[in-house]
């Protein structure tokens, strides 16, 4: 944690400057001998594994006694530990830093931008998390900091993005609220970050449009809220128009997945084709009625025969429940990592303010608990899960390892460790296209392989103790 505010600056200075890999470590062949191989496949791990890495790929994968170890090779022994794919983080939001009054934080912190993700690409790629989804952030912003960690200009977890959500409109009151005498925001601030992060889809013919647009500047994928359901106040867009977005994103090549919150934003994604949903099983406010909270097995069914990936994002939920049933665990030192300090500080206050308010843990452990319910639905339909926390939003600090969490709680839900294993490691690449060059430890992809003191087999906790990290076949940890 840093102990002093006034370092946030500094440490943002510092984070936009090239971070050298562990290169002195790093031998042409690299041979990790004598630890448990789990490849991300869903295939049992192999004990006394080898994995060797030459370059940037991976050359050879197999157990030690029918595996050759070239003569040249830099062997490192990890007898105890083990190897596997890095993490695939399939929804984070690197310009964000957990957070409370979105509106504020857009306008007067959008110049900070660049430095916030690249520091938390940074601290990311340090807990093993490798290749991040980014789901929402300022397109310019997002394709500089994906061109400059794939140029090696910084270090960080490789990236992709979809820019701003189409037609996400919660964003758009919240810029409103700040955009007034007293509020210590100036105007100029408020409409850049609305210029930046507010896209409006005003019809099926000007959604085609941003997707093409969209297209031509790089993204890798296609975002865009679809039906909410009554109780929240995310845009509605037409059936017509939302299924013309998916179809033209289709058309130009890319993946496509919606934000959706209830039952019925679920069905009308899956009505327009997308190839995923963001945390489909998250149960909108209490007083929502039953047909709009849950998701009914024939919807996940429906969602399963469709193969379309639901992307987990559990713990941005869950965040609300723990910290304000145990405030305390905001000053847990081991807990919250390196979170920049005047994050949290805004993190405790709100937690503190609210429950001053009369605002209890009991609200978000209700919800939650639906949440679970769904997701339960979603898992024991077969639908494809894919590991996402929503990192950076309120209370869900890049630098926590939420990841884990995440992960801990999907294998309570009746996932067992290798489906979860494989939920955050090659399911995030098919989600991301990237299946071929990554996810898994298979001769011929990039060598993203991180070394865990411990068995996540036995305990998925074991994977906060990251001991090496690879990226690429550099060593970055």
């Amino acid at each position: 944690m840093i102990k002093n505010k006034g370092h946030f600056a500094l440490l943002l200075l510092a984070a936009v400057l090239p971070v050298t890999p562990l290169r002195n470590v790093t031998a042409a062949t690299l041979a990790l001998v004598g630890g448990r191989v789990i490849q991300g496949t869903g295939v049992e791990a192999i004990e006394d594994g080898v994995v060797i890495i030459q370059d940037s790929h991976i050359v050879a994968v197999g157990s030690a006694s029918k595996t050759v170890i070239p003569r040249d090779a830099n062997v490192v022994h990890v007898v105890g530990k083990t190897v596997m794919p890095g993490i695939i983080q399939g929804n984070g939001h690197v310009t964000f830093a957990g957070q409370g009054d979105h509106g504020r934080y857009w306008a007067t912190r959008f110049p900070d931008l660049y430095g916030i993700g690249s520091r938390n690409l940074i601290d990311t790629l340090q807990q093993g998390v490798t290749s991040v989804r980014d789901t929402m952030g300022p397109l310019e912003v997002m394709l500089k900091l994906r061109h400059d960690v794939d140029s090696g200009a910084i270090a960080g977890a490789r990236l992709f993005t979809c820019g701003t959500i189409l037609n996400y409109g919660s964003l758009a009151p919240l810029l409103d609220e700040v955009d007034k005498p007293g509020t210590g925001v100036t105007h100029a601030q408020v409409e850049a970050a609305r210029q930046a992060m507010n896209l409006p889809v005003l019809s099926a013919e000007d959604g085609r449009r941003i997707v093409r647009e969209y297209k031509a500047r790089g993204v890798d994928f296609i975002k865009v809220s679809a039906l909410s359901d009554p109780g929240d106040s995310y845009s509605s867009l037409p059936p017509e128009t939302l299924t013309a977005v998916i179809d033209e994103a289709h058309k130009q090549g890319l993946p496509t997945t919606t934000h959706a919150v209830g039952a019925p934003s679920v069905a009308a994604s899956l009505d327009a084709g997308t190839d995923a949903i963001e945390h489909p099983a998250i149960a909108p406010s209490l007083d929502a009625p039953p047909e709009v909270t849950f998701i009914s097995p024939q919807l996940a069914a429906r969602m399963a025969s469709q193969k379309v990936y639901g992307v987990s994002l559990l713990v941005t939920i869950e965040v609300y429940a723990t910290y304000f049933k145990n405030p305390a665990l905001l000053n847990d030192v081991q807990r919250m990592g390196n979170v920049p300090e005047g994050m949290l500080t805004e993190g405790q206050k709100f937690v503190k303010d609210s429950i001053a308010n009369g605002a209890g843990p009991s609200l978000w452990e209700a919800r939650y608990a639906n949440t679970l319910k769904n997701m339960k639905t979603l898992i024991a339909a077969g639908v494809p899960i894919v590991m996402g926390t929503d990192s950076g939003t309120r209370l869900n600090y890049h630098q926590s390892a939420n990841h884990v969490r995440e992960m801990e709680i999907l294998a309570g839900l009746g996932m067992t460790p290798l489906e979860v294993i494989t939920a955050a490691t090659l399911r995030g690449a098919q989600l991301l296209g990237h299946d071929r060059d990554l996810g898994s430890l298979e001769p011929g992809k990039l060598a993203d392989v991180i070394v865990v003191d411990g068995n996540p087999l036995a305990d998925i906790g074991a994977l906060r103790h990251v001991e090496m990290v690879f990226k690429a076949g550099v060593r970055y940890r």
